[in-house]
């Protein structure tokens, strides 16, 4: 039977081990228009096989062939993929007006690279609508990040607040199995978050005015990784030789070919753990000596300590001088058809802390709200001395719609919410979301050291990292050895009979001596399970498979090491390797 089905748009196509698919967007959201173009968010995809069977493939294929579908499936079902038929979605407003020509072209072909999400997925299709134009027709770039759009009204002057975050495609994964740079300069976590103000006709005479202004964030780029081993805080690998000087260096030329100069505004503790980071980063600093990169070092943990939240004024007070020459992005639309840019962003904020999350949203959030004071002055819908705390609406919507960013922008990297966003939200912590993020850290934990293999593995599937080999081992065959199996068994049956001792003690025949015979010998069975999980970590956290993570063999070599930090702050830096065992100190990010 012959069923009717909406395609919304085609996300691309996929080479498995039976053949192509075809993934179509099979449901889509409606978010909002940005200037009167549409914006939607993708709801739902299916995937179809070109092929009409897979009988041709081994037993083994055909479980792989299951293995990548699933894969596949899970990273098309994460929430965060969005498009326009219109409206070019990877680029910024400042980039767009200095396309000259270009604007005339397909969307396809003048979209960032860096955030054209599915441009793997489209690979087929673009060699296609090289030889048959009209195919570059159903080519649609998709973005992956985090988008909102909303309606405001001030003053009796309308006008259209968005918050754009762009996710770049180059380096992707999740929190403990990427970090740092790569030889190419690509950086972990990076993203890129517009905010967006278009203002309706503020003077009276048709005229509208678009306002931007972009900040990005990234991982610190040396040669760094967490190694898991089951403990909360995993084992610290940091390698700053020269080669990773010349890594960062690409690192930040692309950016500054991007963005122009940098502001780097770097978060991690001066002290304990993160020590060696903050370190190694002011080490790159000094050996790059470019005087179009200014470093900021703000201990956000110090800083703020005691709950004095408030103090990320001193932050904004440092770099003042800084926002004001870099200024931000702005458009006025005639009634004509033509369009004037009346200024341009000529630098950029690039923060960071450990995962580039937490402590880096709330940042990010209070440079934006300095700057779009600024913007909505200038157009006059605020008077000298208003603030966005002066209008409620106002306020409650930029606060949620940053701590929502703040979120999208942490489940694809760490598998949670973001911490601190009670912060973000209310503009005080509090106790209740303290215990949030507490909340946050274990589910955080949980899925970090026994889940993200997989996340990994969809990531790298998806984004062409890993490229199918049909006659070539399997990566997925591999098993765990039948002690790693059995030892989170060992330990669930332990937690479950503890309970069920405690929840149900029986009845009076039976003494307070079988009673603590019983906790004492699920309560041991449950001490060995932790012991024999320390000892044999590396066979039970949850691996990549498809690409091999690079620092897994530390695991083993460095149980128990422990090794002097020396690093070099000038020209001719010393190759170092640093061990660090996890300090008790370390707090979360």
């Amino acid at each position: 039977m012959e069923k009717m089905l909406t395609c919304h748009g085609i996300l691309g196509t996929m080479s498995l081990l039976s053949g192509n698919y075809l993934i179509a967007i099979t449901g889509r959201s409606r978010i909002g228009s940005i200037d009167g173009h549409d914006i939607y968010g993708i709801s739902d995809t299916q995937i179809f096989r070109y092929a009409r069977s897979d009988a041709h493939l081994s037993a083994q294929q055909k479980a792989d062939e299951a293995r990548y579908l699933s894969l596949l499936r899970s990273a098309l079902g994460a929430e965060g993929y969005y498009f326009s038929y219109t409206y070019d979605l990877a680029q910024s407003q400042q980039r767009q007006a200095g396309l000259g020509s270009l604007i005339s072209r397909p969307l396809w072909e003048r979209a960032e690279d860096r955030f054209f999400w599915n441009r793997f997925l489209q690979k087929s299709l673009i060699e296609l609508a090289q030889q048959l134009p009209g195919v570059g027709e159903y080519i649609m770039p998709v973005i992956f990040g985090f988008l909102e759009i909303r309606a405001m009204d001030i003053n009796g002057a309308s006008f259209d607040f968005a918050l754009i975050s762009r996710r770049n495609r180059n380096r992707m994964g999740t929190r403990f199995f990427s970090r740092g740079v790569d030889a190419q300069g690509n950086v972990a976590n990076q993203v890129e978050t517009e905010q967006i103000v278009v203002v309706h006709d503020v003077t009276g005479n048709g005229e509208r005015r678009r306002m931007s202004f972009v900040q990005t964030r990234g991982s610190i780029p040396v040669y760094w990784g967490q190694v898991c081993t089951l403990k909360y805080t995993p084992k610290l690998y940091l390698d700053v030789s020269q080669d990773a000087v010349s890594a960062a260096r690409k690192h930040f030329d692309d950016q500054l070919a991007l963005y122009g100069p940098q502001i780097i505004v770097n978060l991690v503790n001066k002290h304990g753990y993160e020590k060696p980071m903050a370190d190694a980063f002011r080490s790159v600093m000094a050996n790059l000596n470019d005087d179009r990169i200014r470093y900021i070092h703000f201990d956000f943990h110090r800083e703020c300590s005691g709950m004095r939240w408030d103090r990320i004024s001193l932050l904004l007070t440092s770099i003042k001088q800084d926002l004001e020459r870099q200024g931000y992005f702005e458009q006025v639309l005639r009634n004509d058809g033509s369009a004037e840019v009346t200024h341009s962003q000529t630098s950029v904020v690039r923060t960071n802390c450990m995962d580039c999350l937490d402590r880096t949203n709330v940042v990010q959030s209070a440079i934006a709200r300095d700057v779009l004071v600024r913007q909505l002055r200038s157009t006059g819908i605020f008077g000298i001395t208003d603030t966005v705390q002066s209008y409620p609406v106002f306020e409650d919507a930029f606060r949620n719609i940053w701590a929502d960013n703040a979120n999208a922008v942490s489940v694809a990297y760490s598998g949670t919410g973001a911490l601190k966003t009670d912060f973000t939200r209310t503009g005080k912590r509090s106790k209740a979301g303290m215990v949030q993020d507490l909340v946050n850290s274990i589910v955080r934990y949980v899925k970090n050291n026994y889940m993200d293999g997989l996340r990994q593995d969809a990531y790298d599937l998806l984004l062409g990292t890993y490229v199918i080999q049909a006659d070539g081992p399997s990566p997925l065959a591999m098993l765990k050895p039948q002690a790693a199996r059995a030892i989170p068994a060992a330990a669930l049956l332990s937690l479950v009979m503890l309970f069920l001792g405690f929840t149900f003690p029986g009845t009076e025949n039976v003494g307070w001596f079988a009673f603590m015979f019983w906790c004492t010998m699920w309560s041991g069975l449950l001490g060995a399970a932790a012991h024999v999980a320390l000892q044999r970590s590396d066979e039970l956290v949850d691996w990549p498979r498809l690409v091999s993570y690079p620092y897994r063999d530390m695991a083993h070599s460095v149980k128990g090491a422990r090794t002097r930090t020396t690093m070099a702050t000038g020209p001719g830096l010393k190759t170092e390797t640093i061990i660090m065992q996890p300090a008790s100190d370390r707090k979360a990010d």
